[in-house]
């Protein structure tokens, strides 16, 4: 080991064993937990929204767009060559003008889309990106929640509890609702 200040030093630094750190396996077990939950709660209440709506068309023109820009990368394509008659096929958010037949949008919610499209279930890729999104507000209002703590604390000097947990807990919620 090293010896004098920097030694003394490193051992404070040090965690002892099941310490209760804020980084701790002991402490991040209950928000594991947590984002595990609020994935199936997130996914369950949109799945049994979303079954009213399943046989249902596309409700805005950008969706038939992703539609549209998903099959269009399926097919192994970036576009299609325009029809001959263009003017029959002009539609919102696709482009159909210099030989080009392609979606307006850029590639990411199509790209998502897709392998969802190709098992014929584009809605599961709406649910999960749901509940990535609410479990993502979980873990940012934790740390957002944690961070406020550590400055009210650090200007009042006193130490308490971390209200992280219940800050992302109820971004993440709301979310999961709204």
């Amino acid at each position: 080991g090293r010896g004098g200040a920097g030694g003394a030093r490193e051992a404070r630094l040090r965690a002892p064993a099941g310490s209760n750190l804020p980084g701790s396996p002991s402490r991040l077990l209950p928000c594991l937990i947590t984002s595990v939950l609020l994935f199936a709660f997130s996914v369950g209440l949109t799945a049994a929204v979303g079954v009213c709506f399943r046989d249902m068309p596309p409700a805005y023109h950008d969706e038939y767009s992703y539609i549209f820009q998903a099959k269009t990368f399926l097919a192994g394509r970036l576009y299609f060559p325009q029809h001959p008659r263009p003017e029959f096929f002009d539609q919102m958010h696709v482009l159909n003008d210099d030989g080009v037949f392609a979606g307006r949008y850029f590639p990411g919610v199509a790209l998502w889309l897709a392998p969802w499209l190709a098992i014929e279930h584009p809605y599961w890729g709406h649910y999960l990106a749901g509940g990535t999104v609410v479990v993502l507000v979980f873990w940012i209002g934790r740390e957002l929640g944690r961070s406020l703590d550590a400055a009210t604390q650090e200007a009042s000097g006193e130490s308490g509890r971390s209200s992280g947990f219940a800050i992302g807990l109820v971004a993440a919620l709301f979310c999961a609702i709204a």
